[in-house]
């Protein structure tokens, strides 16, 4: 039998002869390799984590940029972002932390872009802005002065700062309902003029030119007819206006984001519909009993919400001006147990006819402005501010100017998170009321 000899290797060390086998070289050459390919290995993973950390930094890096963005913003006035204009805002003067914020109108309303962004990635978010409150919502109520006093009567009670006419405010009875509190408001009483704080009129009529939309407006989607689906429309997008030359329903519906409907004649919501985010704009609105959501309708002739509704934070009830000859008819009416959490408001009429009204049924609750050009006619709660150029009162079987009974106006119980709807004229600095998908 014929062995085949391991071949060996020889060397000499110390002038001593040595036989290294060589299997022992190949496992230790396997051996090198094992701890090449593991030193490689980390080496790899050592990078790769180096890479993920710089991009998880610079991503964190556009998150804060974006942050501050947003600080930059509540410190702006509006002459500093034009509509629908790009600005480039370098947010520490180093060149390094750009940002791009724009603006466009979106009802009582603006939508913020703010993009942050590096060599590589992007992030964009969208906010839906307003003002921050002022001097000129910062009482609980302002009454034009029209030369007579206002009456309290009843379980009436006005607590933070009010700005009432001349001739002060007095004790009152109506049908044997005597005023219950000790102080006629717990709160200052400042002296009001005739006039109301100026509103945004161009605004107003902004919105109200959309009754006639430009079909050829190429930032507009127009459409005839609802999705037979939930359907969610990005604010990232252009917006999807569905204008409807009659009356329309909208039953069964889940509706949310940059969506306007608008309707020559009248617009009727249902209570099995949802909506969030969208724009109502028709003659007449009518939004039913039980109704959750959370919108911005604008009404030129009549606005009904019935009973039991929820109207949620930023919501907003207006009544434009109408271009009936005569506008006794027209009025704004929120029905019993309704709340609404945002801005009520009446623009004031043309006509010398009649008056547009704005009514505010026995436990309606209104988080917010109640803004009445004309007259006002409450008996609900406002945890805000209201003010009107008049208010009165219908028992049913007597009308009283400058009357309140068992109504509760309570500024300190507004929410200090809340953003005031663009709707006053010297109202300059934004404030961001919700993010925006």
């Amino acid at each position: 039998m014929i062995h085949n000899p391991v071949p060996s290797i020889y060397f000499k060390s110390n002038g001593k002869a040595f036989r290294l086998k060589a299997h022992a070289l190949l496992f230790a050459i396997a051996i090198s390799l094992i701890i090449g390919t593991l030193t490689l290995s980390f080496m790899l993973l050592a990078q790769y984590y180096r890479q993920m950390s710089t991009e998880d930094d610079s991503w964190l890096q556009m998150e804060w940029n974006i942050i501050s963005a947003k600080a930059w913003l509540s410190s702006a006035d509006e002459s500093q972002l034009p509509y629908h204009q790009s600005k480039e805002v370098d947010l520490f003067g180093d060149k390094n932390q750009l940002v791009h914020i724009s603006l466009k109108p979106w009802g009582m309303f603006d939508i913020a872009h703010i993009q942050a962004f590096n060599s590589r990635d992007t992030i964009c978010d969208r906010y839906l802005v307003g003002a921050i409150p002022d001097s000129s919502v910062a009482s609980s109520l302002y009454i034009a002065d029209n030369g007579r006093p206002i009456l309290f009567a009843g379980n009436t009670l006005i607590t933070g700062k009010s700005f009432l006419p001349e001739s002060g405010v007095k004790r009152a009875n109506i049908d044997g309902q005597y005023f219950t509190e000790k102080e006629l408001t717990k709160g200052s009483i400042g002296k009001s003029t005739k006039d109301l704080p100026a509103i945004n009129t161009k605004r107003l009529d902004a919105i109200k030119g959309l009754l006639k939309p430009n079909h050829n407006e190429a930032s507009y989607i127009f459409r005839n007819a609802f999705p037979d689906t939930m359907f969610t429309h990005s604010f990232a997008q252009k917006t999807i206006v569905y204008h409807f030359r009659n009356e329309i329903t909208i039953r069964r519906k889940t509706l949310k984001g940059n969506i306007i409907i608008i309707s020559d004649t009248l617009i009727s919501v249902n209570s099995d519909t949802e909506l969030d985010g969208v724009i109502l704009l028709a003659k007449n609105i009518k939004i039913a009993g039980s109704f959750k959501g959370r919108i911005q309708a604008f009404a030129t002739d009549t606005l009904e919400v019935g009973t039991t509704a929820n109207l949620k934070y930023p919501s907003v009830l207006g009544m434009l001006q109408s271009e009936k000859k005569s506008d006794a008819k027209s009025f704004l009416r929120i029905d019993k147990y309704t709340t609404v959490s945002g801005m009520v408001f009446q623009q004031a009429t043309t006509s010398e006819v009649g008056q547009s009204r704005l009514l505010l049924e026995s436990e309606t609750v209104i988080h917010g402005l109640v803004y009445g050009a004309n007259m006002v006619q409450t008996s609900g709660k406002i945890f805000g501010n209201l003010t009107c150029q008049k208010v009165v009162l219908n028992t049913g079987y007597s009308i009283y100017e400058n009357h309140l009974l068992n109504t509760t106006i309570d500024r300190t119980k507004l929410s200090k998170y809340y953003i005031l709807p663009r709707l006053y004229e010297k109202s300059k600095h934004y404030g961001i009321a919700v993010a925006l998908e």
